[in-house]
């Protein structure tokens, strides 16, 4: 058995020295605790008046486990940009009964759970319900759904869009990615930077074992979080280092839970002894895959936390807060709620006389069939609709507002969305050898040619915009303003249509950038793609991240201003799969935290003579060529393994006539044509070789 040892020396001593790795684990809370500790430690306060009051709590034979079951009024705020993140109610739902299942240990595996430890297994009677009451008072699902592009790098950041009262509701903030690169997290109680940070923060695809999550590991892991959030350290103790033998000198708080290391490898040791006692890797509180239970002592632990007043834990059980929540009972209400409006579109972005298909997405109600629908489409054919999922086309280049009012006999509510659709120009703007350098003054519009102008993607935040603080060619360039907090925040720019007269191989955009990192830890990325279909498909041509973005070797802290010596000329390849000559260039940058980003001197070039191209670390040869018999063998000399695509496109470089997808290890490799593709007819043909990095092309003949 362990010692019993006090929480705040033994458990956040070892916390605050503990130092974060780039290795993903399911769990940030040892991190997100340290930095709040770090950066308000005044909060330490509230460890030290909670650590006190559970151990008198534990030691007090008056206080009992609870002997019926507590609720707790839960809301979920999904954030989206309306792909797989937006989880749906079903999956939400099947959390909430998992959740119920664990804590009061109904769940069917707890009887799988080994003879040593079946004796202390814990029974915490906890019962988590969705809110029927929001904040106002209003009916509610306890469900919010919140489009963002903020889900990309989910934190603390998403608690300023929207927290429901922690002292009242138990928040779940949910996102696609979270910003520290762990699956979740939480706060121990009264260790959160703020009030409304109380809750937990967890990827969409570990909620519930259902739709974007999978049985088992995934689903368990809110319970660990929740366990978290009551007061309960990992089972070797808080930190983030499972597997360590250094775990065997700290502790967890918790009288029988045995002395352990962890498992790091999300395996299932049941004879794991490095301690010397058997740990219990089934713990909830570990980083197995076979975590099924909580211990007594855990309980005893969680019942301390919600008895006591840091960080309102003791607030969210009593009565008079489940009446103001509406979840005293599990009976459904007698009537829907008033639906909330929501909705998509297949693409935000098109040309003229495309249809568009809008999908509504009201929720908040748990019968559609009772809902109507009324569409505002100002400047689309039609102007209105009454239908569910109505399709819409566009006559005239521009941005258009969409307004979807949703109703039943509850209430109803609308939803506007501002410069939601951009009908684009198809006229020709940029040929080869044309470089923009961002001098019109009006850019990204052009007044005396509104078919130049270029699409800016509504925004909440500082975008793309013509900056004269720095520039290689004067006296502007294009910028993001970029402060850390925006971390994130998606920045989009959609060109007009650049056109290419001639042979479409070798095509590149030949472009200038500086960018720096404020953190060693940045996960800026910037992404270039193309479409050729006005972009209902795009293809990329440039992408890079963190380290590989920076154009400076140094991070910077301050406003970054690119010097001369911090621009890098960089090259995008144009790898055309259609043959068209017209196509239009999205740039898209996702803010990880970084300094600001400039962009100078877009250009369209090409490249000659191509069939003479050399490359140290990639080589392409034909041979018999010019070949009468049977199809030539393709040669690669390749130095770096990557995917590779092979293409074999007619003499004006616009028909692709064989296609073929492969993976290069390093060295030699041969394709041998006659057993791939029929033979074509006599003449000129384009054997290209695309690679993420570069591209090779070599000219092929047939001869009869």
């Amino acid at each position: 058995m362990k010692k019993v040892v006090l929480a705040i020396s033994a458990v956040f001593v070892s916390l605050l020295s503990y130092g974060q790795d780039d290795v993903f684990r399911p769990c940030g809370t040892s991190e997100a605790v340290k930095e709040s500790l770090e950066q308000h430690p005044e909060l330490l306060e509230n460890v030290r008046a909670l650590d006190k009051f559970t151990r008198e709590f534990e030691q007090n034979p008056n206080n009992k486990l609870f002997d019926s079951t507590i609720t707790i009024p839960v809301v979920f705020h999904v954030f989206h940009t309306n792909g797989a993140e937006r989880i749906s109610e079903a999956q939400i739902r099947d959390c909430i009964r998992i959740l119920n299942e664990d804590f009061q240990n109904r769940n069917a595996d707890s009887a799988q759970v080994s003879t040593l430890f079946q004796p202390i297994i814990g029974r915490s009677q906890m019962r988590f319900r969705l809110a029927t009451k929001d904040p106002n008072g209003r009916c509610t699902e306890g469900i919010n759904y919140i489009e963002s592009s903020l889900h990309t790098a989910g934190g603390e950041n998403l608690k300023s869009v929207i927290s429901w009262d922690t002292r009242k509701y138990f928040n779940i903030w949910v996102c696609s990615v979270v910003a520290s690169g762990a699956a979740a997290y939480s706060y121990y109680p009264g260790s959160a930077p703020g009030q409304n940070n109380e809750g937990v923060v967890t990827r969409s695809d570990y909620v519930g074992s259902i739709g974007t999550s999978s049985p088992g590991y995934r689903a368990r892991t809110i319970t660990h979080e929740i366990g978290h959030f009551m007061n309960l350290p990992h089972t070797w103790g808080s930190s983030n280092t499972p597997g360590s033998a250094t775990n065997c000198n700290i502790d967890d708080g918790v009288q029988d839970t045995p002395n352990c290391v962890g498992v790091s490898n999300s395996s299932c040791p049941l004879s794991q002894n490095d301690c010397g006692p058997i740990a219990n890797v089934e713990n909830h509180m570990d980083y197995s895959n076979c975590r099924r239970m909580f211990t007594k002592g855990q309980v005893l632990r969680m019942h301390a936390a919600l008895n006591s007043a840091t960080g309102f834990r003791s607030s969210l059980w009593k009565t008079s807060n489940l009446i103001a929540t509406g979840t005293t009972t599990d009976a459904a209400p007698m009537m829907d709620c008033a639906p909330k409006a929501d909705f998509k579109v297949n693409y935000t972005r098109l040309c003229a006389g495309v249809p568009l298909t809008f999908t509504q997405l009201a929720y908040n109600v748990s019968n559609l069939d009772s809902v109507k629908y009324f569409w505002s489409f100002p400047g689309g054919d039609p102007a209105t609709s009454t239908a569910a999922n109505p399709t819409v086309s566009y006559s005239t280049a521009g941005t258009y507002n969409v307004k979807l009012v949703v109703s039943n006999p509850s209430g109803k509510d609308s939803l506007t969305k501002t410069s939601y659709i951009g009908i684009l120009p198809s006229t020709p703007m940029y040929f080869v050898g044309d470089v923009e350098s961002f001098e019109t003054t009006t850019f990204p519009v052009f007044p005396g040619n509104p078919d130049k102008g270029w699409d800016v993607k509504p925004m909440t935040v500082s975008t793309w915009k013509r900056s004269t603080s720095a520039f290689t060619t004067g006296p502007a360039s294009l910028s993001i303003t970029n402060p850390s907090s925006a971390a994130g925040n998606i920045h989009t720019l959609i060109s007009p249509v650049f056109e290419i007269s001639g042979p479409l191989t070798g095509v590149k955009i030949g472009f200038k950038y500086a960018f720096a990192r404020r953190a060693t830890t940045n996960t800026d990325k910037m992404v270039i793609s193309y479409s050729t279909n006005c972009g209902k498909t795009w293809f990329q041509a440039f992408n890079k991240t963190g380290a590989t973005l920076a154009t400076v070797t140094n991070n910077v802290s301050n406003n970054f201003v690119p010097v001369a010596a911090n621009w890098k000329q960089e090259y995008g390849n144009i790898q055309f799969l259609s043959g068209a000559s017209q196509f239009r260039l999205k740039f898209e940058f996702t803010a990880g935290g970084g300094n600001n980003l400039f962009i100078d001197d877009l250009q369209l070039t090409t490249i000659t003579a191509v069939s003479n191209l050399q490359d140290d670390q990639l080589a392409l040869n034909i041979f018999p060529n010019p070949s009468a018999g049977d199809l030539p063998v393709l040669e690669i000399r390749n130095a770096k393994s990557g995917k590779a695509s092979l293409e074999i496109m007619d003499a004006m470089g616009r028909k692709t006539c064989w296609r073929k997808e492969l993976y290069l290890e390093p060295g030699q490799a041969e394709v041998l044509l006659s057993k791939e593709m029929e033979k074509p007819k006599p003449g000129n043909y384009w054997v290209r070789l695309i690679m993420a990095d570069r591209v090779m092309v070599r000219q092929m003949i047939i001869i009869p």
